[in-house]
C-alpha cells in the first residue's frame, strides 16, 4: 500500500488498469500462480527502489 500513497483508490485503480509491463490488467494476472508472481516481483521492484 505504501507504493501508492497509502490509497485504496489508488491500489485498486492501479490493480484494474492495463499494465503496458504485463500487457494486461494485474487483476487479472493475480488469479494464477504464476501470474500472482509475476505481479508480486513488478511491485517488489518498485519497492526496493523507492
Amino acid at each position: 500500500m505504501a507504493l501508492f500513497g497509502g490509497s485504496n483508490r489508488s491500489a485498486r485503480s492501479w490493480l484494474l488498469a492495463r499494465n503496458l509491463d504485463f500487457n494486461a490488467r494485474p487483476i487479472d494476472l493475480i488469479d494464477s500462480p504464476e501470474g500472482l508472481r509475476a505481479v508480486c516481483d513488478y511491485l517488489e521492484g518498485y519497492r526496493v527502489r523507492a
